[in-house]
C-alpha cells in the first residue's frame, strides 16, 4: 500500500490524536478550544440556527457541552447529530438534550450506528 494512501492517512492522524489526547496539556487545550468555541458562537455565531456535532470515539475533542449550552441559549437553535448510511452519504438528526433513560438508550443505538 502507497505511503499517502487514505487509509494510511487516516491511521496516521488517528495516532497523533491518541498522542495529543494522552499529552500533559490535553486538559487545558481541550478547555481553551471549547472557552474560544463558546465566544465564537456568542459573537460570530449568532445568526446561526443549527449546527451538527458527533458523538466523540477515539479520542476526538468532546464538544458537547458547548454546543448543547449554545443551543440552549436562543429559541429555535438545533443541533443535528449524523448517522452514516450504507452508501456512505450522512444523515442528520435532530439531537435533543434529555438525560431520561429512554433518550440515552436512544443516543447509543445511534452511537452504534455511527462507530
Amino acid at each position: 500500500m502507497h505511503g499517502n494512501s487514505p487509509k494510511t492517512l487516516r491511521q496516521k492522524l488517528l495516532m497523533q490524536r491518541k498522542e495529543f489526547a494522552s499529552g500533559p496539556n490535553y486538559a487545558q487545550l481541550s478547555k481553551s478550544m471549547q472557552t474560544n468555541l463558546s465566544a465564537y458562537l456568542e459573537n460570530e455565531g449568532k445568526s446561526l440556527l443549527s449546527i451538527a456535532l458527533y458523538w466523540p470515539i477515539q479520542d476526538e475533542l468532546d464538544l458537547r457541552d458547548t454546543l448543547i449550552a449554545w443551543s440552549q441559549k436562543a429559541s429555535g437553535r438545533q443541533l443535528a447529530l449524523p448517522v452514516a448510511r450504507p452508501d456512505k452519504h450522512l444523515d442528520f438528526h435532530l439531537w435533543q438534550d434529555s438525560r431520561s433513560e429512554e433518550h440515552t438508550s436512544e443516543l447509543q443505538s445511534l452511537r452504534h450506528l455511527v462507530c
